[in-house]
């Protein structure tokens, strides 16, 4: 019975724990936004990830998060009418309140029985950092004056 105090005194357990359990999590900022993506939420960690408190944010726009480095504010757009009908992933640059940016990864999902999305961000800069440095080794590795350099006898090379 959904509407049976006992109902209620669950729900407002559930609601409590879900708080706490955004609240402790260091390493992701979850928010919400309404449908034309305005921050409706914004708890202590998105607080700690971003640099923005939530008297600032809150009524801005999801592209204040958002760096325009490689044109992601273009996607800030794009994004929530895919997020409509499904979970949406998007990586690229976030910018902190003091301008510095962070390579991260941007979750949607459309909230039931609601016209509000649920975000998600981590601060993925440092897996960006280790893929280019194993993009960088391997595009060593395979260029071809290395190549015969290392296949090539010492003696060869100095003509001996």
């Amino acid at each position: 019975m959904p509407d049976s105090p006992r109902s209620d005194e669950r729900w407002g357990r559930q609601g409590e724990a879900a708080v706490r359990l955004i609240e402790s999590l260091g390493s992701h900022a979850i928010f919400t936004l309404d449908a034309e993506g305005v921050i409706t939420t914004w708890p202590a960690p998105a607080s700690e990830l971003y640099g923005h408190d939530a008297e600032t944010v809150l009524g801005e726009h999801l592209r204040v998060l958002l760096g325009d480095r490689d044109g992601t504010i273009e996607d800030a757009a794009t994004i929530l009418p895919e997020a409509k009908t499904g979970t949406v992933e998007r990586e690229g640059w976030h910018e902190r309140s003091d301008g510095s940016v962070f390579w991260g990864t941007l979750t949607l999902s459309p909230l039931r029985k609601s016209e509000e999305y649920g975000a998600v961000c981590r601060d993925t800069t440092t897996t960006k950092e280790y893929q280019r440095m194993l993009e960088r080794q391997n595009d060593r590795v395979t260029d071809p004056s290395l190549l015969r350099s290392v296949f090539r006898p010492r003696s060869l090379r100095e003509g001996l």
